[in-house]
């Protein structure tokens, strides 16, 4: 499962993962050479470790800020990350920075992928100015700043350092009123069919997030025990940047689920037990698209990228005794019932039982063969 958004038939944009880090290293080590000049922080990717690290922090901007870095996809395959750099949310000015393999150049992937992120940056996330620093010695990408119609607005004199050589920087920048947007609105987004999505919230999301349980507290709060008459929109805030900064370090990730369009519920896997390798999945809907599999073809999913693209060993999935529909979800995923804890949930003043289910990785892996095309239909 990855998380993307898509500008063309040829260049997609990617949510950079902790995950990502070997395949994110490969790139760099392979473009070593050309970037070095350019991108200090190169010098100091030493290793995949190195790298997770940056990118952890990556995730962490994200939570606090809004800004990110997301990879530059050309025809399926990772060739480059454009980022934002040094954001000032006072105001509401930021820089992007941007580098491509040398393989994929000569297509105007690099412009391609700046424009759609400039549209990001100055719709989406409401920053006014843009700013890009370049080397004067760079002229590729000094050609993508001039293409996109950014201002040279002045040259600061050794403004960075990479070993023991000092270079200058080209000064360009551009206003949110002078930028003609061209791009959809911005989500990252994994498919999982026709109907449905899950989505990464954002912390421009809050609102929306706030709105939705607002809308359906009644409801929600039956069996969330943090829906409560006192929900505000400080608690959604709160929610997205804590659970983004838990992203970053490998403790989980909450997904909105979205169907036909609309923004329905959450689905996700915190907290993790980096010890035991285990996550407990968690979901709530709401009550008008009861009825629908959204949970169910959600938690699929969840559970995939968990045990797969995660590498987990177990996951959960606990229900009241009484939320029979919470409970059906486990039971057409194929998980075992492991048991009831008595008093196991605090809802309303109280103590209720809740029922476990659980899945190991290596029955999921056999699940998903027996469920292949090729195997169906054999004894």
């Amino acid at each position: 499962m990855n998380f993307t958004y898509r500008i063309d038939n040829e260049i997609t944009l990617r949510l950079i993962e902790p995950r990502h880090a070997e395949e994110l290293f490969a790139v760099v080590d392979a473009n070593r050479e050309a970037l070095l000049p350019w991108m200090r922080w190169v010098s100091e990717v030493t290793d995949v470790q190195v790298l997770r690290d940056h990118i952890g922090l990556w995730l962490t901007q994200t939570a606090e800020t809004g800004c990110m870095s997301l990879g530059i996809e050309l025809d399926g395959e990772l060739v480059g990350v454009v980022f934002h750099v040094r954001p000032d949310t006072v105001n509401k000015q930021v820089e992007v920075g941007y580098w491509l393999a040398k393989s994929a150049r000569g297509r105007g992937a690099a412009s391609r992928a700046v424009r759609a992120f400039i549209d990001i940056t100055t719709r989406d996330l409401s920053f006014n100015r843009v700013n890009i620093r370049i080397a004067p010695q760079n002229t590729a990408s000094l050609g993508v700043a001039e293409r996109l119609g950014f201002k040279r607005e002045g040259l600061s004199r050794q403004a960075w350092r990479v070993d023991e050589t000092y270079y200058d920087a080209v000064e360009f920048g551009v206003l949110a009123d002078e930028w003609q947007v061209t791009s959809p609105p911005f989500a990252l987004t994994h498919r999982v069919d026709d109907e449905m999505e899950l989505r990464l919230p954002e912390p421009r999301h809050a609102k929306e997030l706030y709105e939705l349980i607002d809308a359906n507290r009644e409801h929600i709060g039956r069996w969330m025990p943090w829906c409560t008459p006192q929900y505000a929109l400080g608690d959604a805030e709160t929610f997205i940047r804590d659970m983004l900064k838990g992203f970053a370090g490998g403790k989980g990730l909450t997904l909105w689920m979205v169907y036909q369009g609309g923004f329905v519920g959450g689905i996700g896997n915190q907290p993790v037990n980096t010890t035991d390798h285990s996550a407990d999945i968690g979901y709530w809907l709401t009550e008008s698209a009861q009825g629908n599999g959204v949970v169910t073809r959600a938690a699929r999913e969840i559970v995939d990228y968990s045990l797969i693209d995660m590498g987990l060993n177990r996951v959960t999935i606990h229900a009241a005794t009484e939320n029979t529909r919470s409970a059906a979800v486990p039971k057409r995923l194929g998980f075992e019932q492991v048991g009831v804890k008595r008093q196991a949930c605090a809802l309303h003043g109280g103590h209720v039982d809740a029922v476990e289910y659980d899945m190991l990785a290596e029955d999921w892996q056999s699940q998903k063969a027996a469920s292949r095309p090729d195997n169906l239909g054999r004894v």
